[in-house]
């Protein structure tokens, strides 16, 4: 896949190395900057039930709309805008920051 970045306010400096790859999600819309955890080997958003902070995988790198299964790009680590990344109402994303540090995702 080839990817060009475009400047926005989700990637929060160049500093640490930024990881792309494709995952299969179900249907749905999944937004640059979404927070995506992981369960059992399926992956949806932060805040779904059971889909809680500590399950933590990616950022969503390129806001895409899937009519059935499919492939997203995501981020599996880089620097990133606690402003521009965003999870389901119930939690918050500076509960993400310290699970997320131990993946590579710096949330600031």
């Amino acid at each position: 896949m080839t990817r060009t970045l475009e400047a926005d306010n989700l990637i929060n400096g160049y500093r640490a190395p930024q990881v792309i790859k494709a995952i299969t999600v179900g249907a749905g819309t999944y937004l640059r900057g979404m927070a995506i955890g992981q369960v059992s080997g399926a992956f949806k958003q932060i805040g779904e039930v059971t889909y809680t902070v500590d399950t933590i995988y990616a950022i969503v790198a390129e806001t895409t709309t899937l009519t059935e299964e499919g492939k997203i790009e995501v981020y599996l680590t880089g620097e990133f805008n606690k402003d521009c990344v965003f999870v389901k109402e119930g939690t918050t994303v500076e509960n993400l920051i310290i699970p997320g540090r131990k993946l590579g995702l710096f949330i600031s």
